[in-house]
């Protein structure tokens, strides 16, 4: 298995349709690089669980704060503090992330293997342990 394109692809491209479908826009990833860290890299980070016949492994969403309160006043229409203590935000920002590890998932099915994923977590501010040791991470942006 060619772990890049067969497992880490389709949670770009499920990604670029959750945006694309919810946001009627053109989305493109710029850059993917890979990095290795035990530690948030942004503000605001969801991790998922997935696991298979065969594997099982996290997904960890990582957005700048900015980027996600945008994305919660156009989802929502509109929120009034930065505040992810809400059950309004915390259930927007859970769900899309859902959506996209629900068309990565989809994806993956298609191509064979049939994975299952357990409820997001929400990881809140930069540098946050998220692991007992390093892990490399595939980014983009």
């Amino acid at each position: 298995m060619n772990i890049e394109f067969d497992l880490i692809t389709p949670f770009f491209l499920g990604a670029k349709d959750v945006f694309e479908q919810l946001f009627l826009s053109d989305v493109s990833v710029s850059e993917i690089s890979t990095i290795q860290t035990d530690r948030t890299q942004t503000d605001i980070t969801v991790s998922i669980e997935i696991t298979s016949s065969s594997f099982s492994g996290k997904v960890y969403y990582f957005m700048e704060d900015s980027f996600v309160f945008t994305i919660l006043n156009i989802l929502l229409g509109y929120v009034p503090e930065r505040d992810l203590n809400t059950e309004m935000t915390r259930s927007a920002l859970l769900e899309l992330n859902n959506m996209i590890t629900g068309k990565a998932l989809t994806k993956l099915s298609e191509m064979g293997t049939n994975y299952n994923m357990s409820p997001p977590e929400i990881i809140d501010g930069k540098g946050s342990k998220m692991t007992m040791e390093p892990v490399s991470l595939s980014v983009g942006t």
